[in-house]
């Protein structure tokens, strides 16, 4: 798990299988969101921001004690520039009950 795990494929996204107890499908989807999950991020951010933004993380979560600025990045932030206000929902939210993530696309 990096950031994200089997609950972000759902709807559009559906991996079939992935509930099932011992389950290959679940196997692979761990493994390539550890794999593409990263390399995502290591894109995004460029090499020296994700060095800091990964050090910020234990087992693929988020530290309680991160930098703001990551947990702004991941979570989501309300912020304003130029006197509109802007609303970044995050790398992982949820709308409804559906998990939602552009590293799970």
């Amino acid at each position: 798990m990096y950031l994200i795990d089997k609950t972000y494929f759902n709807g559009i996204l559906n991996i079939p299988n992935i509930y099932e107890v011992n389950s290959d499908e679940l196997q692979n989807l761990n493994k390539n969101i550890d794999k593409y999950a990263r390399l995502f991020m290591q894109e995004f951010l460029g090499a020296e921001l994700f060095i800091d933004f990964d050090s910020h993380l234990t087992g693929g979560v988020l530290d309680s004690n991160a930098p703001q600025k990551w947990k702004d990045l991941v979570n989501g932030v309300v912020y304003t520039l130029d006197g509109k206000t802007f609303k970044w929902k995050g790398l992982i939210y949820s709308e409804g009950a559906m998990n939602t993530s552009l590293i799970a696309n």
